[in-house]
């Protein structure tokens, strides 16, 4: 009778202990698996007017109204001199001109251009597990600041 009586003393705190713990996670935030937003994905050709092409496929994201573009992609494409360091997210180098360097450290959140030490914009750059590459994609407002090009999407 004995072990009888221990069984059900054990099943009980057991059961016991199981719906507390559901009360417990069916309380909790829902923070298990945060949803991330999934960017658009495009895929342009690239080219300076009238003819040069400098790539035939880019892939490139749109996210709530802003395009990011691979930036070692298109600085090899167009030539310019690039460092990248992808495990640290951070792209250095410089366009047409040696003195006008550049550095994106996305770790910082910064932009050193020219010199001169800015903030980034939190939406500055794109990282997501959606993204086709392990380059670093930035949005095209910093690409056409720290380049001597005026790029411009046209969805046509």
């Amino acid at each position: 009778m004995k072990i009888c009586d221990s069984l059900k003393v054990a099943f009980k705190a057991l059961f016991v202990m199981m719906f507390a713990t559901v009360i417990v996670l069916w309380q909790s935030p829902r923070s298990f698996a945060q949803y991330e937003e999934m960017p658009n994905e495009f895929i342009f050709q690239v080219l300076i007017p009238p003819d040069i092409q400098i790539s035939e496929a880019l892939f490139a994201y749109e996210l709530d109204g802003k395009y990011y573009l691979p930036i070692r992609e298109l600085a090899e494409g167009y030539e310019f001199f690039i460092e990248m360091e992808s495990e640290n997210q951070v792209a250095t180098g410089f366009a047409a001109d040696e003195n006008k360097t550049f550095v994106l450290d996305t770790q910082r959140n910064e932009l050193i251009y020219e010199g001169q030490r800015e903030k980034l914009a939190e939406d500055a750059t794109l990282a997501s597990d959606f993204l086709a590459t392990d380059d670093l994609y930035v949005q095209l407002e910093v690409l056409n600041k720290i380049w001597p090009v005026d790029m411009q999407i046209q969805l046509s």
